[in-house]
């Protein structure tokens, strides 16, 4: 149809046409040409392309829903027609042209990407590195900016093309080498700076309020700020370290040398035309926005700030402090609609981009930044305002306007007043004396200022009760002032209560007054649609819950109607539905009325629901039943922004309740397994899971029988751990579902089993992440829990095909450390005895269940202590007292010294901590892998296993198969480490749980490896009950008196196997002709003995030698063994013959493990029956010298004279 394309356009002008007749005929043809092949390409550059394409397009499901009989089939050639031309015409074409063409790109982009559309980036990148005209670039930047907002949010990874390739290719249009040059920048410069200092033109219109913003000369004028300040702020300050880089070193200096003096002599002329209050002089608002906004980061500098600092006075009181107090114009706005007046001063959000905020910023910053030479200042002006208002001879008196300026100033510089060394002590009296006494003004202004005020000083301790309950009367007589004008001042000490809650002192008083509180803050809530009251009442509801229990039901009835007003406007309802249908186009403009209205009601919406999921904790079945229709309605018109808060009231009602009811089961869950799967709510799992779990724990007898409930959560664990749109967190997600399933639906998934095994090991192969691999390891846990006979037939199965049982557990037991929760123990501990107790031949992996056990066991106390600690800091808040220590001596916070050359060692040290030395980023890696490893515990999970008393099951299955194992004590002697036979140390012979009256306990002990402990010859002797049955060698081996002993520290420093140190006879630093050099020589009793002969050779009297290997005196268990060599032993003989005790804190004198080689205890004994060694003992306690001397004494626990070692006690005298 190309030869037609004149024709066509004819057509399109006759549709136009006032004549009825001409019009119809032309609109018919153009139906009929709509179906034919080619039709479209004629209309590419055309008007009528866009509504084609929108209206028409046959991927367009929500168009065809609504409007099944209207077809506009597209051939292929047509459609392949289109993407291969409309970016070329796009970034073309004329700025009018492309406010046609973008809808079009958006719904193409919205149907087609990725997949169908696959040349669509490369050909944008390619034109990105060859563009060289401004306007098309923007053109390239509109098309990126809409295939962004197109893409799913779940797929907006890092590792996306759009920001992997794009984005660098994007960063070599910011400030380009080129334009860094002087000669580049001294053009461009001048000519912002003529801009700016261009005089008004006598031209009535402009001074009209209404017409500045929009008039063109002043429009140039904003521009012209705009890029003096980012030019300023963001590449030339050069103590602007957040931007700065090596990049822009050198056009920093440049503009610091060249163009900031310059630049700042025009604003600073700016101001002063402002400050004169000449009509030719003034500036629209938003220019006056803007050069707060420059001076902000301009006193920053300290060359520039010292051009300021010598106008710095008519700048705070001239410039600032206008701005800071209401106008005329807030009065209209007050007296004719005191809601509009709330959304414009009071609404954080409606005032980022007022004149009003912008100097409040100003002089927050240059009070912080350049406190000694502002802050002292400030306080005497405000101090002449707050004197002046009740002093007839001030011009200040009876100034409302100023005294509400002086109260804004109070509040904006709040925290250097609090940390202000020069007025602890006063700030409390400036509140009473001159902010409580406004809080009975007859100016409504005032009584809204004065609650702004003690809001900002929510820090400030009062000195006396009396203080602090004149106060909260004040809050209380705004808050009930019910007239429709004070609805400004009800709302401002509404937020103020909020402060003063925290007070112990206004209980009494809060809680006579508490019904009417409250009704108070829901009809403010349902007036203004302010968020914050939200939290307000959220706040008050969680401390006052037990007086508020007997309005619980009522409460929650008024918070659910006030909460289905909101997400019921009309408004509501239609921007998510278009978000849903089309979320390309960006059909709501984020400026406008409609945007600000639905944010308001959201923002308010998800505050209620906060306060509604508080109240959960008093919750009935009366008050459940109000929940389900905000939860229904939320779902219903897919409400996007309260998702979380919604997933969070199901998680809180379930949890509360123990129970599912119907209604959850017929209304709530289905939608939510559907919005999963077809991915409305397919980044939500994280938040879904807690719902799904309590869904399971609490409805477990239904799921149990309902193999269609079993199938929705099989396919929600599938597509949780299958799909590719998912991270490692949805995957643990899935896991936690599948284990859920398995704790509390024993014995009816039996058909599930295969598949939770087959998917969880599957990406045990494929993911590293260790919070990951945990979390899959442990549903394998949770089956051999749920069956053991079935899972380990499945591993059989399937060997060739999965990791063996036996892979799995070494894994566990390679990565136990990161096992760390008290759940993961509870996990290990039942699934080893469950193995334990199956009738399978164990044989090889026998070692890796007591080892896990062992671990298990000896780690339990400390997670249980971590557990105790985070339930402490839960039930009495966390202490941030270091994260506000940190934070207040942080860059943003700190003042700034006027010395250029302490500023720039400053800022050499900021550029340091910005820019860490490669060296670290390993070590930061290291520590954010060990992070990652441990896993957080869950204080509010609760599992089928949590009664299960642990070491119970382990005594119980030891017990069990003691009688079935003959050889049970030789293979774990020789499977196991030594500390492994203290595992089962304790069984209960009775118990008051099993019904006895007290507790008694047997306890298997073995001295050799519990505690200090000393044993003689026996235990190397292969006959030792023949040597105990002559022998009663505790009282013959052991001295009962006290003998000389001489204590030595010496360093292992000969290599044994596995890093292990041995100490040699050269680590022995004397011999038998020197002997030891004694620091502290004492006599028997204790006394230092002058005439001792212990230095002559072969005559030393040490019967006892004490031997510290290790640093500390202490055996660590993670550290590679110390032990003597057999040539040490016999030098430590020659040196001392007279030694009978050799005592060490080695846990053996051997390697233990080494094979029954015991030279060291041999060498020792030699045959001699009256030596001993003691081993074990703890010497971190002994801060003498190595070569001390004294007296040692051994005391003994006898409990058993036929053992070869006896628990024992040395003391070692010495003054």
């Amino acid at each position: 149809m190309d030869e037609h394309s004149t024709h066509i356009h004819n057509l399109l002008l006759n549709s136009l046409s006032a004549a009825q007749d001409v019009r119809k005929e032309a609109e018919k043809k153009l139906q009929e040409y709509s179906h034919h092949d080619g039709f479209l390409s004629v209309l590419l550059g055309l008007i009528f392309f866009k509504n084609a394409i929108i209206k028409a397009f046959p991927s367009y499901p929500a168009y065809q829903e609504k409007k099944p009989d209207v077809a506009c089939s597209l051939s292929a050639s047509e459609v392949q027609y289109i993407r291969a031309n409309i970016t070329q015409a796009y970034v073309s074409c004329s700025s009018n042209h492309r406010k046609l063409l973008l809808p079009c790109f958006s719904k193409l982009i919205q149907e087609d990407f990725l997949t169908s559309w696959p040349e669509l980036l490369p050909q944008l990148f390619h034109s990105l590195q060859s563009v060289s005209d401004l306007h098309y670039l923007m053109g390239i930047i509109d098309v990126l900016r809409v295939a962004i907002d197109a893409e799913n949010t779940s797929s907006k990874s890092q590792n996306h093309p759009i920001f992997l390739t794009g984005f660098p290719l994007l960063l070599n249009y910011v400030l380009p080498k080129d334009l860094q040059a002087e000669s580049a920048i001294d053009p461009w410069i001048s000519i912002c700076v003529h801009i700016l200092l261009m005089p008004i033109p006598n031209t009535e219109s402009i001074y009209h309020p209404d017409q500045t913003e929009l008039c063109p000369f002043f429009s140039m004028k904003k521009w012209a700020l705009h890029i003096t300040i980012r030019m300023s702020s963001r590449y030339g300050l050069d103590e602007q370290n957040k931007f700065r880089t090596k990049t822009y070193s050198h056009f920093s200096s440049l503009y610091m040398s060249k163009f900031a003096i310059p630049t700042l002599d025009v604003i600073l002329s700016l101001i002063e035309g402002v400050c004169s209050n000449k009509p030719e002089l003034s500036l629209p608002p938003r220019l006056v926005t803007l050069i707060c906004d420059y001076l902000d980061s301009a006193l920053l500098s300290n060359k520039l700030w010292k051009r300021i600092k010598l106008h710095i006075e008519p700048i705070m009181k001239l410039f600032i402090f206008p701005r800071l107090c209401y106008t005329e114009e807030d009065e209209r706005i007050w007296a004719e609609d005191p809601y509009e007046y709330i959304h414009k001063r009071l609404d954080p959000f409606e005032d980022l981009e007022s004149v009003s905020w912008a100097a409040s910023n100003l002089l927050g910053t240059m009070v912080k930044k350049r406190k000694k030479s502002v802050f002292l200042s400030l306080l005497k002006f405000i101090n002449e305002i707050f004197v002046g208002f009740s002093t007839s001879t001030s011009p200040y008196y009876n100034n409302v306007r100023a005294n509400e300026g002086a109260l804004m100033v109070v509040g904006t510089i709040s925290s250097t007043i609090l940390a202000a060394p020069e007025l602890k002590g006063q700030t409390e009296s400036l509140i009473m004396s001159a902010v409580l006494p406004d809080m009975s003004s007859d100016s409504p202004f005032l009584r809204a200022r004065a609650c702004w005020v003690i809001q900002n000083y929510e820090d400030l301790r009062y000195s006396t009760i009396d203080n602090v309950l004149a106060i909260f009367q004040g809050i209380l007589r705004c808050l009930g002032d019910v007239a429709p004008e004070n609805l400004p001042i009800r709302i401002q000490a509404a937020l103020a209560l909020g402060i003063f809650l925290q007070f112990e002192e206004v209980t009494p008083l809060m809680t006579a007054n508490l019904a009417p509180i409250v009704q108070n803050l829901l009809d403010l809530t349902n007036q203004s649609d302010i968020d914050s009251l939200s939290y307000v009442l959220e706040k008050l509801v969680s401390l006052y819950s037990v007086e508020l229990t007997p309005f619980s039901l009522q409460l929650t009835q008024q918070l659910c109607l006030t909460l289905m007003r909101l997400i019921s406007h009309p408004k509501v309802i239609q921007s998510f539905s278009v978000s849903e249908e089309s979320p390309a186009t960006g059909s709501i403009d984020e400026n406008d009325e409609e945007f600000n209205i639905v944010t308001d009601k959201t923002m308010t919406a998800m505050g209620l629901l906060k306060t509604i999921t508080t109240l959960v904790v008093s919750l009935t079945e009366q008050m459940e039943a109000f929940f389900y229709e905000p939860i229904s309605h939320v779902l219903r018109y897919k409400i996007s922004d309260l998702y979380e808060d919604i997933l969070e009231l199901i998680d809180s009602v379930t949890f509360a309740r123990k129970a599912i009811s119907q209604q959850m089961w017929t209304t709530v869950f289905p939608v939510l397994y559907e919005y999963y799967l077809n991915g409305t709510m397919g980044e939500y799992l994280g938040d879904l899971l807690p719902c799904f779990d309590n869904i399971i724990s609490y409805g477990h007898a239904l799921v149990s029988s309902n193999l269609q409930i079993q199938a929705m959560f099989t396919s929600i664990i599938d597509k949780a751990m299958k799909s590719t749109e998912y991270e490692d967190d949805d995957r643990i997600c899935g896991c936690q579902i599948m284990e859920s399933m398995l704790l509390c639906c024993r014995g009816s998934i039996d058909q599930l089993i295969p598949g939770f095994i087959s998917i969880s090991l599957e990406n045990f192969r494929k993911y590293k992440s260790k919070r990951s691999i945990v979390h899959h390891m442990e549903v394998i846990l949770n089956c051999i829990i749920y069956d053991t006979m079935l899972t380990l037939n499945v591993f059989s199965a399937n060997s060739a095909a999965l990791p063996s049982l036996i892979d799995i557990l070494s894994y566990i037991c390679a990565s136990k450390a990161a096992f760390n929760r008290v759940h993961d123990k509870r996990l290990v501990v039942i699934a080893m005895n469950q193995l334990l107790r199956c009738n399978v031949d164990l044989s090889p992996i026998f070692p890796l269940i007591f080892t896990l056990l062992q671990d298990a066991f000896e780690t339990l106390p400390k997670s249980l202590e971590n557990r105790r600690l985070l339930e402490h800091h839960a039930e009495n808040g966390d202490d941030d007292s270091n994260e506000e220590e940190y934070y207040s001596d942080s860059y943003e916070d700190k003042e700034l010294s006027d010395d250029d050359e302490a500023h720039s060692q400053f800022s050499q040290e900021k550029e340091l901590q910005a820019e860490p030395p490669e060296e670290n980023v390993d070590d930061a890696h290291e520590d954010s892998e060990w992070e990652e490893s441990d896993l957080e515990e869950e204080l509010y999970y609760e599992t089928p296993l949590d009664g299960v008393n642990l070491y119970d099951v382990a005594v119980s299955t030891i017990s069990g198969i003691r009688g079935v194992w003959i050889d049970f004590r030789i293979a774990r002697t020789k499977l196991l480490e030594p500390t492994s036979l203290e595992l089962f140390s304790i069984s209960p012979l009775c118990s008051v749980k099993s019904g006895a009256s007290v507790n008694c306990q047997l306890i298997s002990f073995s001295p050799h490896l519990h505690t200090t402990h000393t044993e003689v010859i026996s235990h190397i002797l292969p006959d030792p009950e023949e040597y105990m049955a002559r022998t009663n060698w505790i009282d013959t081996a052991i001295p009962k008196e006290k003998i000389p002993a001489i204590f030595l520290r010496l360093t292992p420093s000969s290599a044994g196997p596995e890093g292990d140190l041995v100490l040699g006879p050269d680590d022995i630093p004397f011999d038998e002709h020197t002997g030891p050099a004694g620091d502290n020589d004492c006599d028997d009793d204790g006394d230092a003995n002058p005439a001792s002969q212990e230095n002559m050779p072969g005559s030393d009297p040490a019967q006892a030698v004490i031997i510290a290997l290790y640093p500390d005196g202490s055996y660590p268990k993670d550290k590679p063994q110390r032990y003597f060599s057999a040539e040490s032993i016999k030098k430590i003989l020659a040196l001392f013959p007279r030694v009978k005790c050799l005592l060490t804190d080695a846990p053996s004198m051997d390697r233990a493990c080494n094979g029954g080689i015991l030279a060291s205890h041999e060498a020792f004994w030699a045959g001699r029956q009256d030596r001993t060694i003691t081993e074990l003992c703890h010497l971190q306690s002994l801060p003498f010298a190595s070569g001390t001397r004294g007296m040692l004494q051994i005391q003994v626990l006898p409990i058993y004279d036929g053992a070869d070692a006896v628990p024992t006690r040395p003391l070692f005298h010495c003054k």
